[in-house]
């Protein structure tokens, strides 16, 4: 990653200052060499930069000039493959991370992308040291002292004691593994790896194996369809069988109202008012046969009173 630009655009004793460095005469060249006299603000340039790739902090000393909410650094980086992020850092909680124009908040996965994984702390060893932190260096390695080559390592990288941390990395990796080693954490991981790469193995058909299984496969398949057809119709066969089953108490009584039937085969159809007809003149052949009753006896009685009459003949020869 590179910078092609930094903008100062409200940050220490800057107002609207950009460094451009995308003018060089030769694009390749990876060096850029920022100078100025003494309290010309290059201190708080080193300090926008760091603040620029990881956050104005709560408290800052370089608000002098523009206050805490105003404060605002940008700036335009390009990596290896030719991409390039603009944005503009504020100062605040959330969503510090804008757009050029401050109209909307980046992702911050963008700019972690452009960092590579560096940590603020390692960017202020590597790529920060000010005057302070160069004097502080110097006086680390010269008490760390040993080889040139370690003091000119530690001089570039900010670790004053070299052979201290290549113990401590050795040490580390001995932690991690070692080649006739068993419970190391590498050497633990390798051996599952292995096993898992066996059960796996153990796990895979040849070809041949899995045409074989896929021809039985389809074999059964076709089995399974046949049989849920021969189910399918066995399945109708019985609904039918039982609905006969049902059925047959019924037909033994039709066969016998048949037969009953028959016998009344002669007779007359009658009409649909018949039943109403046949109650009223059976009211009206009770009525009648009272009515004989009663005159049978009144004519009986008229007959016995006519025996004890007495008839005077000659008054009827004289009825003239």
């Amino acid at each position: 990653m590179k910078f092609r630009r930094l903008d100062l655009l409200a940050f220490g004793p800057f107002t609207d200052v950009s460094l451009d460095f995308s003018r060089n005469p030769r694009p390749s060249a990876g060096l850029h060499l920022v100078y100025g006299p003494n309290e010309a603000g290059k201190s708080s340039a080193l300090r926008a930069l760091g603040q620029l790739l990881f956050g104005i902090p709560h408290v800052c000393s370089d608000d002098f000039i523009h206050p805490y909410s105003r404060l605002r650094i940008g700036a335009e980086l390009e990596k290896s493959d030719g991409r390039r992020l603009s944005f503009v850092r504020l100062k605040g909680k959330s969503n510090t991370l804008r757009t050029p124009d401050e109209a909307d908040p980046l992702e911050a996965s963008l700019l972690d992308d452009f960092l590579g994984g560096i940590t603020e702390d390692r960017f202020s060893q590597m790529f920060g040291i000010d005057h302070a932190g160069l004097i502080r260096g110097g006086r680390e390695i010269i008490q760390g002292g040993g080889e040139m080559g370690q003091i000119l390592f530690a001089g570039g990288s900010g670790i004053a004691n070299l052979r201290a941390v290549q113990e401590e990395l050795r040490a580390e990796a001995d932690a991690l593994f070692r080649p006739s080693a068993q419970k190391r954490t590498i050497n633990a991981a390798l051996a599952d790896l292995k096993t898992v790469r066996r059960e796996m193995r153990d796990a895979q058909l040849s070809a041949d194996e899995w045409s074989g299984h896929a021809t039985a496969l389809e074999t059964a398949t076709a089995e399974k369809e046949r049989l849920t057809a021969t189910l399918a119709e066995k399945m109708r066969e019985r609904n039918s069988l039982e609905r006969i089953g049902k059925a047959l108490p019924f037909m033994g009584r039709r066969r016998e109202l048949t037969a009953a039937l028959a016998d009344c085969a002669d007779a007359p159809h009658l009409p649909e008012d018949f039943p109403e007809r046949r109650r009223d003149l059976q009211t009206a052949l009770r009525t009648a046969e009272a009515e004989r009753e009663g005159a049978e006896k009144t004519v009986a009685e008229i007959r016995l009173s006519l025996t004890g009459l007495t008839v005077d003949r000659g008054v009827l020869t004289a009825a003239e």
